[in-house]
């Protein structure tokens, strides 16, 4: 099965749509999804997404960080990476609760977040079926 990215961002998120294209710089459409409410994508979660898997959090608020960390549970096989929207020390604290591999802020160009997101695609650790190690798609570039 492919690795894939998961991007929750709700709607009126800074910069979601530069996030999106950053995204698309390193994984195809097909192993790609967005999610911009929190039903959908807490039902996602629980029920589709593997255990190969990157999620990126687009933090709104700390209502939003709230409860992500208490989905810290479903999220212990998942690759983190966490869009904060300050650097306010109680926002960092709260954010280093759910384990994330990389913090940056909503006002950064995340271009150091697709770099971060390249690696962690081939550091993915590898299906038991060797033939499964070349089924995922990196885009090149």
């Amino acid at each position: 099965m492919p690795v894939s990215i998961t991007y929750f961002c709700p709607t009126k998120s800074t910069g979601r749509e530069q996030v999106k294209r950053v995204i698309r710089l390193v994984v195809t459409e097909n192993n790609f999804e967005v999610f911009t409410r929190w039903g959908d994508f807490e039902k996602h979660l629980r029920t589709h997404a593997p255990a190969r898997h990157i999620v990126v959090f687009h933090v709104g608020s700390k209502k939003h960080l709230q409860q992500i960390a208490a989905l810290q549970n479903l999220l212990m096989d998942h690759k983190i990476v966490l869009i904060l929207p300050d650097a306010k020390p109680e926002t960092i604290e709260l954010a280093h609760t759910v384990r994330p591999r990389f913090i940056t802020y909503a006002d950064s160009d995340f271009l150091d977040m697709a770099s971060v997101l390249r690696r962690m695609l081939l550091t993915c650790p590898a299906e038991t079926d060797t033939a499964a190690q070349t089924s995922w798609t990196l885009k090149e570039g």
